[in-house]
């Protein structure tokens, strides 16, 4: 399962290696095999109220709505067809993240590329976050973390003091701190006065693949070590039985309070 997604109804989607599924009743059903959607993995999902857009790991961009699908690749201006990432920005853009075409934006109709042609630091882009100040931030694999805002790209990287170039995750939390999350250099806690790293010495080891701050203002990390919380200015493990061996890449906090790890 690599994304998931509730739609207007209260339907939760899953994209998965296999293709799309609905989750209806706590049962995990596969759409028709005529809508296209069971042939290829299914890397990202979004919704607004046009329906459900999808980001596919050979067959470019697709939209599904009232049980038609639609679909958009080069012919359309796709920059690549393996859609890594996806985010709706507050204006109702659709920012499409590529493996190799850099970011897409989708509005009204047409869809426009930043690459590393224009200011972007790498082509392929895994994360996208859009935060409370309209600023487009841009996870890549190999370029570290970019800015987009007003139109302009800012880059952080090694040079700037992040930890590491290969970013799997990024967060705002509520006190207004960045957290940027690295495939093997640990974790960084951006703030205006400047970078802190947090590694092996600080207790966090491996990729920091998924971050969440929960209700309770704790911060958790997940990754192929396991499931770390922060306390203080340290993390520690939190060990789950049965899943030592997992490689946790999601999570999410419901409304109940239980916390969702996608492995």
């Amino acid at each position: 399962v690599r994304a998931l997604v509730e739609d207007s109804d209260g339907t939760l989607w899953g994209g998965t290696d296999s293709g799309l599924f609905r989750f209806v009743e706590g049962t995990a059903r596969p759409l028709p095999d005529e809508l296209g959607l069971s042939s290829d993995a299914i890397l990202a999902l979004a919704n607004d109220s046009s329906g459900l857009w999808i980001g596919t790991s050979g067959g470019g961009l697709k939209h599904l709505a009232a049980g038609t699908v639609t679909t958009y690749a080069a012919r359309e201006g796709l920059p690549h067809h393996r859609v890594w990432s996806l985010a709706f920005d507050r204006a109702g853009n659709l920012w499409i993240g590529t493996d190799g075409g850099g970011l897409a934006r989708l509005r009204d109709g047409a869809l426009e590329t930043f690459d590393s042609r224009t200011g972007l630091s790498n082509d392929f882009v895994w994360a996208i976050h859009e935060d409370r100040e309209g600023s487009l931030w841009v996870g890549t694999n190999g370029g570290g973390l970019n800015r987009l805002k007003n139109g302009a790209v800012r880059t952080l990287t090694t040079r700037e003091g992040l930890p590491g170039d290969f970013v799997w995750s990024v967060m705002r939390d509520r006190a207004g701190s960045l957290w940027v999350g690295t495939e093997d250099a640990g974790v960084a806690r951006i703030r205006t006065d400047g970078i802190t790293r947090f590694g092996a010495a600080e207790g966090f080891v491996g990729a920091a693949r998924a971050l969440l701050e929960r209700a309770d203002g704790s911060l958790w990390i997940a990754g192929d070590r396991g499931l770390f919380v922060l306390n203080g200015e340290r993390f520690r493990p939190m060990p789950l039985a049965g899943h030592e061996d997992d490689i946790l890449q999601a999570l999410a906090e419901d409304s109940g309070g239980p916390l969702w790890i996608g492995t």
